[in-house]
């Protein structure tokens, strides 16, 4: 995978992280495209029974990483790779930056996120991807946030 994504898979049991603690793993383009990797991966790895999704830090997810609107104002990332995210990618409809929480419910096998700290906007969405969506809705769900314990 990345620096900003792992992927351990041992014994079934799929590990991905992700692995922006400076940044409270927030969603940057790097962590977009490497988790919508993980995901045809895990798609295809008929071996995985299991996924358990974490990130290593003091949070689960921030969400967006703003300092990209910085970097397109300034032209260090263009307009035109930004506009690739909404592409639609699956038959569902949906589009790149929707596939990193959407994909988990093309997954044939269980997702477990394991949330700490906060899950933020996007860092939400990708938590609540397949069967953790019951489960974060009955803990501390605000406006798009969850805080974890």
């Amino acid at each position: 995978m990345s620096n900003a994504v792992t992927l351990e898979i041992r014994a079934g049991v799929a590990d991905l992280r992700l692995n922006r603690p400076d940044k409270m793993n927030a969603v940057d383009e790097g962590i977009m495209t490497w988790l919508y990797e993980a995901l045809v991966t895990l798609r295809e790895n008929k071996s995985v029974r299991v996924v358990v999704l974490s990130g290593n830090g003091k949070a689960f997810c921030s969400g967006l990483d703003f300092s990209n609107f910085g970097d397109m104002l300034s032209g260090d990332l263009s307009t035109d790779s930004a506009a690739e995210a909404y592409d639609d990618l699956s038959e569902a409809r949906a589009n790149y930056a929707q596939q990193i929480g959407w994909g988990w419910q093309e997954l044939s096998v269980p997702v477990i996120a394991a949330v700490h700290g906060a899950a933020i906007g996007g860092g939400l969405n990708i938590a609540q991807g397949k069967e953790n969506a019951e489960q974060l809705r009955s803990g501390s769900c605000a406006r798009g946030a969850y805080r974890g314990e």
